[in-house]
């Protein structure tokens, strides 16, 4: 059993992806299960009839290792057994773990080849992180296969990106037109190699998590 402050309720197919930080060690943890994509259904992460909201103390079954995909040295393959809120933390609380540097998850762009993150040590492969951004703007676009999704404009380290947001209550919140505030503590994770036909698939940032502050 892990204890994690939840960071991430990421929308994942129809299902999914929860991370957060571990209260005891202060290393990432993505619970994943035996799905293919890992992804996590409904009947996995419910604490009684409630969604595991951000800030959320949890409690999860997992084992030690997982299935990182060549991508997710943070996984760790969910046990049987139910997942229970033991707190809440503030904002202000994981502001500690916000990362300060100049380049988000290994590169300037909105994506890592997968080539290029096999070429690390598994130890400096990385697929989440925390960060601070006073310049948020989160607005809905059109993909380039006439989807519409939210994406976030932000600045970090000196660098304009705009990435997919898929941050479950974000979304819906921007979509029914909310405004977010601009100051947000923001999960970037790296999402799974795509497309998988490709013999060198991309790993895309995205928002999984966003905090107002």
């Amino acid at each position: 059993m892990a204890q994690i402050i939840c960071l991430a309720n990421s929308r994942k197919h129809s299902h999914r992806c929860i991370a957060g930080i571990s209260s005891r060690t202060g290393r990432w943890i993505r619970p994943v299960s035996d799905l293919s994509d890992g992804a996590i259904t409904w009947m996995m992460r419910r604490i009684g009839n409630n969604e595991p909201e951000l800030l959320d103390v949890l409690q999860v079954p997992i084992e030690r290792t997982g299935p990182d995909y060549g991508c997710q040295r943070e996984n760790r393959l969910l046990r049987a057994g139910r997942w229970r809120k033991v707190g809440q933390v503030e904002a202000e609380d994981v502001m500690e773990h916000c990362e300060a540097g100049k380049v988000l998850l290994h590169n300037l762009r909105d994506r890592v080849p997968l080539s290029e993150l096999k070429r690390l040590p598994m130890r400096k492969r990385k697929s989440l992180g925390l960060i601070r951004s006073r310049k948020c703007k989160f607005v809905e676009a059109t993909s380039y296969t006439g989807r519409s999704q939210i994406r976030c404009h932000f600045r970090y380290g000196g660098s304009a990106y705009d990435l997919v947001v898929t941050d479950s209550l974000a979304e819906r919140r921007v979509r029914q037109g909310e405004i977010l505030a601009q100051d947000c503590i923001l999960t970037i994770s790296l999402g799974m190699p795509w497309p998988e036909t490709s013999n060198d698939p991309d790993c895309y940032k995205l928002v999984a998590g966003v905090i107002e502050l």
